[in-house]
């Protein structure tokens, strides 16, 4: 399986250990990220140049990062989301057959964000947004990575710049 995600390094200081203990992707050597897509495709030469041109097209992105809740996750949401969901909508035009984590879920739209918990009991994540609601986390994104999850771990393939160097 492959992604296109934007590692969020700054993030793990602060969801790190939460992260490393109920997100299923951490257990498996990804670290805070926001997906663009998940799954991508196993990419050939001429898609590593259309993504490379495609991200290149935008700039890199100033945001923070607060908590917040949906069901059965905590995660951190970013502010501004608006360019995180244009660079989804982005691939999505490139490659019309994909779906955002292969269609699993019914949602209108892209819901930017950085998981950093899953359980099934509230109370456990009651305790993690509790902890975390003063958490305020800032970074820029500057890159999108190619990632690829074999063998139940995840590894860097390639990175992709956001506006021209």
């Amino acid at each position: 399986m492959t992604a296109l995600v934007i590692l969020v390094p700054e993030a793990d200081v602060t969801v790190g250990r939460f992260r490393r203990r109920y997100d299923w992707s951490a257990e498996r050597g990804l670290g805070p990220h926001i997906t663009v897509l998940l799954p991508f495709i196993d990419a050939a030469p001429s898609d590593v140049s259309r993504l490379k041109e495609l991200f290149e097209s935008q700039n890199p992105i100033a945001f923070a990062l607060r908590v917040a809740r949906f069901e059965n996750y905590v995660y951190l949401e970013p502010n501004p989301h608006e360019p995180f969901i244009e660079l989804t909508n982005l691939v999505l035009a490139a490659y019309p057959d994909l779906k955002p984590y292969d269609g699993q879920f019914a949602y209108e739209g892209v819901i930017p964000h950085l998981t950093v918990a899953y359980h099934e009991d509230a109370a456990v994540l009651d305790r993690i947004s509790g902890e975390l609601t003063d958490c305020r986390v800032e970074a820029v994104a500057k890159s999108v990575a190619l990632m690829e999850c074999r063998e139940d771990w995840w590894y860097p393939l390639m990175e992709f710049q956001l506006g021209k160097s």
